[in-house]
């Protein structure tokens, strides 16, 4: 399979040697669907390797990068991924496993498009959504297309200049009627309202069981998904039902940033779905999504059905997906309009919306005598939508001879309703907006949205702002980065922040205040900007000084008032007084879910065992609305400990997996240690073994976090069957095949039908096939499918 040399725009393949097996089907599949593909299997013998790296990254008109912990670990690679972004480079990341990634990787590309190989079911759905990846469109074999007519003016300019005078242009907008059509008699008001509501009906009928909520932890923990082990949270997923000839479309919303100009805008993504027809002949159809958020994907849901599409937003937590109980009913008509003339009849009369809102669509007619076809732009903002065949109308890429350059163009047919949507910023009457002196020394700062890390430049702009928020910003840099540390400077700003009136430096400076040894003489001071945040109705300040209360901080015997401060900073959705209120943590409503007597008593009941030490270590420890604190957080998070909290020992434990810190290993122990659930003990040790980063020294605890939850739990078959695995496969301990088997014949005495497997297998090994056949052929008759496959080997 050789690689594309030539001067046409093609794909850079960057991946580890090691992952060849891996990436080789790919880059196969991608070929024979037409796509031009370069990699260094290519290179010729005598050529030198990094010259003609950099030659063939440096023509390549984008790159896809196959990450995996092999990628990561080379030297090269790495210098392949930087070298594409640092030059601009368009970029695909597929990640072959769920790894740990480093912190500076994570921040560079956090806002490089992905895929995640291991969420997809099937390879079709995971080359999909390769090919949905319009950055690769350029890379494609050109194809003719059946068209009657080309013209050259620009539809996406076009359709720019339309939303401009209907949404953004006040001026314009005043001349444009924005009331709905009352000339229409009053039984075809009645009749288009029917279907308004049948619409709206059927679609939360059929979907008020499909609402993702919130359960109970065993084990709570309050990392928040962006720091999961792992480096990054693991993909979601969720379903909609549609009846016959109806069909939802859901795009997620992304902020994005343009470098070049200084710019602020949002975009939108459809998400990818399989659908499954069900007995009753609706549609299930299942949405994923590849990077949930900790403050929730933003959704704008269209459903086309008929004549109509109903027009709504929602919004995926990490525990519900919340959708708008007022969505907008639009009805297509079958009136004729000009190229520039646009149906304005169900307009909002606000014409956008603010991004929490998602805003509004219009709708644009054209007409024309024939099928043509109009120049376009990749990077248009607007997104297109046929209703009829309820499929998007995308931007295509074709070769043109005459000028010899690829340009994109639309395919749009003729007296034909389209409809068309863009997601405003919400300022500036414009879909763009300019990023601020504070946004953009945050992006230097961090060197990420395509800014190069410069913490020069960054103080330069904070400075320029000359605000309270400008002040607090630098205060952070003389603290979170080793290169500046600075603790006088860093108190110094602070507080000109605070003085100020800024709510996040008033908690950061109450917090250094109280909880910091040198300030002992100013934790009165403390307590008064804490009084002072809570006069500003700020729902960490009262978790903070419920929290003063219970820690006997503040002096002060009156368990009533500290409950209250607690449920109303639950109530405001945050996480911690949540936490300390319930084994409920969610992104939805929580106190419709916990009821006021139910968090009482829970606070009650839950007092001196540390959960307030780990609520309030987690806060400091993640950044949960309050200026991050690693050292107090982890005193906190130790003091939970010491009092019998899991919750805090499973949080270490995780947080120093991340790191790749062997203190992991002291964290696992206090977990088993601590725990008293079977179920979560086996799972625990179940994912200790599989960790990246093993060792004899892990197995051997994974080994007495097994050997605890059979002490619990005298019949739980699947701990009973993993600890058999352990002394069969030597993992933790030394290889004992009579040991495995006697365990082995307790799990599948209680019902662990893998065990079956084993019993063959150790019996297959020994030799005794007669034993191994017959465990084979009892796992069998139990339905189990690796005993089944060895019946049929055999």
């Amino acid at each position: 399979m050789n690689s594309y040399e030539g001067n046409l725009p093609y794909v850079f393949i960057s991946y580890a040697h090691l992952d060849v097996d891996r990436v080789l089907p790919i880059i196969q599949h991608l070929k024979s669907d037409g796509y031009r593909i370069w990699y260094d299997q290519g290179i010729e013998a005598g050529t030198a390797w990094a010259k003609n790296i950099a030659e063939h990254l440096g023509r390549a008109s984008c790159i896809i990068a196959f990450i995996s912990q092999n990628y990561i670990s080379s030297e090269n690679c790495m210098d392949e991924i930087e070298h594409a972004k640092n030059k601009g480079k368009n970029t695909l990341i597929i990640y072959l496993d769920n790894i740990i990634v480093p912190e500076w990787f994570e921040m560079r590309h956090n806002r490089t498009q992905a895929i995640f190989y291991t969420q997809y079911n099937t390879e079709s759905l995971f080359y999909q959504r390769i090919f949905e990846a319009h950055i690769l469109d350029i890379c494609k074999e050109g194809k003719k297309e059946n068209v009657s007519e080309k013209i050259e003016e620009n539809f996406d300019d076009e359709l720019d200049e339309n939303f401009r005078l209907l949404f953004y242009d006040e001026n314009e907008r005043r001349n444009i009627d924005i009331e709905p059509d009352d000339n229409s008699s009053t039984l075809q008001q009645i009749v288009l309202k029917k279907m308004e509501d049948k619409a709206i009906n059927d679609f939360f009928e059929n979907n008020a069981n499909e609402i993702i909520k919130a359960e109970e932890q065993e084990v709570k923990s309050l990392i928040p998904c962006t720091e999961k082990v792992m480096g990054r949270c693991m993909g979601k997923h969720f379903s909609i039902i549609d009846k016959p000839d109806t069909k939802t479309l859901i795009y997620e919303v992304y902020k994005c940033v343009d470098s070049l100009r200084n710019l602020r805008y949002f975009d939108a993504e459809p998400l990818i779905f399989d659908e499954e027809l069900q007995a009753d002949g609706t549609t299930k159809r299942t949405y994923y999504i590849e990077n949930p958020q900790e403050k929730g994907n933003q959704l704008i849901i269209l459903t086309f059905t008929g004549e109509a599409v109903l027009i709504n937003n929602g919004l995926l937590c990490v525990d519900e997906v919340r959708l708008s109980r007022k969505p907008v009913y639009f009805k297509f008509t079958e009136d004729k309009y000009s190229n520039t003339e646009i149906n304005t009849r169900y307009v909002f009369s606000k014409g956008y919306y603010d991004i929490d809102t998602i805003p509004d669509e219009g709708i644009i007619k054209i007409n024309s005598s024939t099928t043509f076809k109009s120049s376009a732009r990749l990077d248009a903002k607007t997104i297109i939508i046929d209703p009829r065949k309820k499929i998007p109308v995308l931007r295509k890429i074709e070769f043109d001879e005459e000028i010899g350059e690829y340009k994109a163009f639309v395919e749009i047919e003729a007296n034909k309703s389209y409809f068309a949507f863009q997601v405003s910023s919400g300022e500036n009457n414009s879909y763009e907006s300019s990023l601020s002196n504070i946004e953009l020394g945050r992006f230097y700062r961090n060197g990420i949205y395509g800014y190069k890390k410069n913490l020069l430049k960054a103080i330069e702009l904070f400075e320029k702002e000359n605000t309270a928020e400008g002040y607090y910003e630098i205060s952070q840099i003389f603290t979170h980065n080793a290169e500046l540390d600075d603790k006088v400077l860093a108190e110094k700003y602070l507080e000109m922040s605070a003085n100020s009136g800024y709510l996040l430096a008033i908690l950061d400076l109450a917090i250094l205040y109280i909880f910091k040894k040198n300030k002992k003489n100013k934790k009165k001071e403390g307590i008064e900007l804490i009084n002072k945040a809570i006069g500003e109705n700020s729902a960490v300040a009262k978790f903070l000084k419920a929290a003063l209360i219970e820690l006997q901080i503040e002096k002060n015997d009156d368990d009533s008032q500290c409950f209250e401060l607690y449920y109303a900073a639950a109530a405001a959705n945050y996480k911690p007084a949540q936490s300390r209120l319930s084994s409920i943590i969610t992104d939805g409503k929580w106190d419709t879910q916990i009821s006021r007597e139910n968090a009482w008593e829970y606070f009650k009941n839950t007092k001196g065992i540390g959960e307030i030490e780990f609520c309030l270590g987690s806060s400091l420890m993640w950044n949960w609305d309050i200026g991050k604190d690693n050292e107090i957080g982890l005193l906190y998070l130790e003091k939970a400990i010491a009092k019998g909290n899991i919750s805090a020992a499973n949080d270490l434990y995780n947080f120093y997996l991340n790191q790749k810190d062997s203190r992991y290993l002291k964290y696992a122990r206090c977990v088993i240690k601590l725990g008293k659930d079977a179920k979560f003990l086996n799972k625990f040790c179940d994912n200790l073994l599989d960790i990246e980063i093993h060792s004899d020294e892990s197995d051997i605890v994974a080994k007495t976090g097994f050997e605890k939850a059979i002490e619990l739990d005298a019949n739980y078959a699947v701990a009973i069957n993993n600890l058999g695995w352990m002394y069969q496969n030597a993992r933790g301990t030394k290889q004992d095949y009579k040991k495995a088997l006697k365990l082995f014949e307790h799990a599948a005495q209680s019902g662990c039908q893998n065990a079956y497997f084993h019993l063959g297998e150790i019996y297959e090994i020994k030799g005794d096939t007669e034993k191994a056949l017959y465990w084979y052929t009892e796992g069998s008759n139990l339905g189990n499918e690796k005993c089944m496959k060895k019946l049929f080997e055999n």
